[in-house]
């Protein structure tokens, strides 16, 4: 009976101490729940979510410099929506940032850089009216040729 005896000792000790300390802490985790990848800070961007984000930024320059009456300030909105669009294209090749360069090669009068941004777009989605619009418009515009030397 004494071994009976340090057994129940030994027993109510352990769950004496056992049972505080759960309703202290919970679960493993404790009180923060269930572990998440969200949980441990940041706020990691997969590549494709990164070009969405430039080519939003993008579109928004590129809208205030259409609205923009100062010839400078709209020179250089229209630099950092190039940027952009660049950036996005760059993370993650995309039908909406090749168009948008395209559009603006054209009014920018780069005939090649148009036609490969408009022709990459049109391999990305073979059937957009807007990157056909897009090659057809850089297609049609006249090849630059070089001033004479006045000589």
């Amino acid at each position: 009976m004494n071994t009976f005896k340090k057994l129940c000792v030994v027993a109510v000790l352990t769950l004496g101490l056992a049972i505080p300390a759960s309703a202290q802490f919970g679960s493993p985790t404790g009180d923060r729940g269930v572990g998440t990848n969200t949980d441990f800070g940041g706020n990691y961007k997969d590549p494709q979510v990164k070009s969405a984000d430039h080519l939003a930024r993008g579109l928004r320059f590129k809208d205030k410099a259409d609205k923009e009456t100062d010839a400078k300030k709209k020179a250089k909105l229209l630099d950092k929506a190039w940027a952009e669009f660049q950036s996005s294209n760059a993370l993650q090749p995309n039908h909406d940032a090749l168009v948008a360069i395209g559009m603006m090669s054209i009014e920018k009068g780069n005939r090649k850089g148009a036609m490969d941004a408009c022709w990459m777009a049109l391999g990305l989605k073979k059937d957009s009216p807007a990157a056909s619009a897009c090659y057809e418009e850089a297609k049609g515009m006249t090849v630059a040729t070089a001033a004479p030397s006045g000589n």
